[in-house]
């Protein structure tokens, strides 16, 4: 094959490619025009012209923005909630539509579908997604120098989400040794968000969490503290005996320091 016939069935490649990514788009689009016209319960913030309507689901769909959260470490939602249009689901699509479509362009030189257009289109794809997933990021990123730019580290923690859990927290470590101690964290979401940022801000305390029922005197020793977060209907303190009480275990202790709302500290004494 001459240099000149190279070049004409790359050329040919890519006009079918471009022509079929067209073509997809717009079948897409249409598609969408259809369910939105013939939809008996739109979403309010479609609840328009059926044009607009699409125009506003894509849009409402790719500019979507969540900020920073305590899951975003490890999970990207990547499009509102209850939303007919994720932006995945319509790349997706809009691959395999433009694969479809490009396999019936009519030709002699060629395979239908070369593995080199299949791996095209899908890169494709996901670099679409990735410039999306790259302007949120860039969201965040301008979101955090705004709150936290040129501010001390202590300036930092109160200027953080959770400024007002550190402020408890705070007072619940003014009472603790200095030197790092045992402390089991009582709450009725053992496994909740609160649970685990109290420990994060009580640290290097050796603090346990994970718990909603009183452990037992075998596995606690004088010295060892116990908060409990409020509400925590299973555990309560008897003040005539002077023991924390809890389904079917007591455990000598006393109150060191109770936050309205939030939870109090006790340290477990000596006693049978």
């Amino acid at each position: 094959m001459t240099i000149s016939d190279r070049l004409t069935s790359l050329g040919s490649r890519a006009l079918g490619l471009v022509l079929s990514g067209l073509a997809a788009a717009l079948l897409l689009s249409f598609a969408l025009w259809i369910d939105e016209r013939f939809d008996r319960d739109p979403a309010p913030e479609a609840a328009v012209t059926p044009s607009a309507g699409t125009r506003a689901v894509l849009a409402h769909a790719w500019s979507h923005f969540e900020p920073w959260t305590g899951r975003s470490v490890n999970f990207h939602p990547g499009a509102p909630q209850n939303t007919r249009a994720s932006p995945v689901v319509l790349v997706a699509v809009w691959v395999g539509l433009s694969l479809v479509l490009f396999a019936a362009i009519p030709t002699r030189r060629r395979p239908r579908l070369p593995p080199s257009i299949i791996g095209l289109l899908i890169l494709s794809g996901w670099l679409i997604l990735d410039v999306r997933w790259q302007w949120e990021l860039w969201e965040r990123l301008s979101m955090t120098r705004d709150r936290y730019a040129g501010l001390s580290f202590d300036e930092r923690v109160r200027a953080a989400p959770d400024a007002r859990l550190v402020e408890l927290v705070q007072e619940i470590r003014e009472r603790l040794p200095s030197d790092p101690t045992r402390l089991l964290l009582l709450s009725a979401d053992p496994h909740g968000a609160l649970s685990y940022r109290t420990r994060y801000h009580l640290m290097p305390h050796r603090v346990h969490v994970g718990l909603s029922e009183l452990s037992t005197p075998t596995q606690v020793v004088p010295g060892d503290y116990v908060l409990v977060l409020l509400p925590l209907r299973s555990v309560r303190f008897d003040r005539a005996k002077g023991r924390l009480v809890g389904s079917g275990s007591e455990i000598p202790a006393e109150p060191i320091h109770s936050i309205p709302r939030f939870g109090t500290l006790y340290r477990i004494k000596e006693g049978s």
